[in-house]
């Protein structure tokens, strides 16, 4: 009778032509890490197939993070579903500049707001990493986002400064606010439903949400450019607004973020593409 690690890595061979396809950058290892999580098994333990759904999702190309429910980030490990996206590693890049400012200029009630925190990768990575008190709102337009959210919040509560306070609203974007803040950040939708689609990977199309991915064509400017005015309104005196946003265009939003703030930077992802914008008052 074959281990399980036996089974995966013969199954990852024999399916590795359709696995790299809708798995890009998969390797036996992960797949068999993801799949000992799912069944809480051990790779030395016997394999007995009683319950297909592992593989059965494979084939449907279901995003492991979404058969396991959980992805890693920056350094913890978060529950996800079909409500939200999986993070990236280029978000790691927003939220270690996000912490290094918060270094740069804390002072006592730093406060921070994020938008669209899908399942709080951003706002809680920031709470487990800076070990002072923080004042930290995030929001979505999603009820059943912000549970998942508070879920894991609740799982990374003992590692987040005992006096940091942390909340949670329902909101659009920054509609309504009359708090400001010292922080602004925020990974919004930013893919063209049209003119992006081609470069968005089927996998993600067909299982993340559309609400957190894309803004239709004909709104798109308008969009940002409330966005921003809207994160200019909202931020302290010598505050600073950090947001993740797509290659094609940030240059251009760029400049309609300089009408409202005093200075801004584009910045580089790991592969080389215009992914952030940091604005400064």
């Amino acid at each position: 009778m074959k281990t399980i690690k036996e089974f995966i890595y013969d199954y990852f061979e024999k399916n590795k032509n359709t696995l790299i396809v809708n798995y890009p950058g998969l390797q036996a290892k992960r797949l068999l890490e993801d799949y000992c999580l799912f069944e809480n098994a051990k790779p030395d333990d016997h394999f007995i197939l009683e319950n297909a759904m592992f593989f059965e999702r494979i084939q449907k190309a279901v995003p492991l993070e979404y058969i396991t429910n959980e992805s890693f980030f920056y350094k913890s490990s978060f529950y996800v579903n079909e409500h939200v996206l999986i993070p990236r590693s280029e978000t790691e890049i927003l939220v270690e500049d996000s912490i290094n400012h918060i270094r740069q200029t804390y002072h006592e009630n730093y406060s921070i707001y994020e938008v669209g925190t899908g399942s709080g990768v951003i706002p809680l990575t920031i709470a487990t990493e800076i070990d002072k008190a923080l004042k930290i709102t995030a929001c979505d337009v999603s009820e059943e986002v912000l549970e998942i959210a508070f879920l894991n919040y609740n799982n990374l509560k003992s590692q987040i400064h005992a006096d940091t306070k942390f909340r949670l609203e329902n909101r659009d974007r920054l509609n309504g606010l009359t708090d400001k803040f010292d922080l602004i950040v925020s990974n919004p939708p930013y893919i063209k439903t049209q003119a992006h689609r081609e470069g968005v990977h089927e996998q993600t199309h067909l299982y993340e949400p559309h609400l957190a991915l894309y803004i239709d064509d004909e709104n798109y400017d308008q969009w940002f450019a409330n966005f921003f005015a809207r994160a200019a309104e909202c931020l302290t005196e010598n505050g600073a607004f950090f947001m993740e946003g797509h290659e094609d265009v940030l240059n251009e939003q760029a400049k309609i973020a300089e009408k409202y703030f005093s200075k801004v930077i584009v910045k580089k992802d790991y592969t080389g593409s215009f992914r952030f914008l940091y604005c400064y008052m």
